[in-house]
């Protein structure tokens, strides 16, 4: 098989390489795969499989999924994440008018923005302020804007 002497002019790969399959028993020769296999598809199925092929009129037909099924039923609505503290009744009422100021001035900005030479464009500013009050745009803005004055203010004292 390998030879080890030193005057050989082939290495041994080139030996393996040039060899014949013929010539050693224990490699086999490329068997070629038959096709035989596509058509015994059929046939390799079960006979349950190809009865309920055959039949598909006689299933009864599956009732409709009802997602509510599938929900647990002592979920009581709590969310997983960390419960934020509520803040007090005299919080509430400071915050309520700060917040009614803010929408205020959202308000006046916006009538600000509507306010334009073009009517064309005027009428279209109008339309966009009304459906942004009927989304809660407006409160939701003005909302944002007490929270980052609230943090602007708690960020001063807690610098000073």
């Amino acid at each position: 098989m390998y030879r080890f002497s030193a005057s050989s002019t082939t290495t041994p790969r080139e030996h393996w390489i040039h060899r014949e399959p013929r010539e050693n028993p224990n490699l086999r020769s490329y068997k070629t795969q038959s096709k035989v296999w596509e058509e015994r598809g059929s046939q390799r199925r079960s006979y349950q499989a190809r009865e309920r092929a055959s039949k598909p009129e006689e299933r009864p037909p599956r009732p409709p999924r009802d997602p509510k099924a599938y929900r647990n039923p002592t979920y009581q609505g709590r969310s997983y994440y960390r419960e934020v503290i509520r803040k007090s009744d005299q919080n509430k009422d400071a915050g309520s008018t700060t917040s009614k100021r803010a929408v205020g001035e959202v308000r006046e900005i916006m009538i600000q923005y509507t306010k334009s030479s073009d009517p064309t464009e005027s009428a279209a500013r109008k339309e966009r302020m009304r459906q942004a009050e009927e989304q809660g745009e407006v409160e939701e803005t003005a909302l944002k804007i007490v929270r980052a004055n609230l943090d602007a203010e708690a960020e001063k004292r807690r610098l000073e």
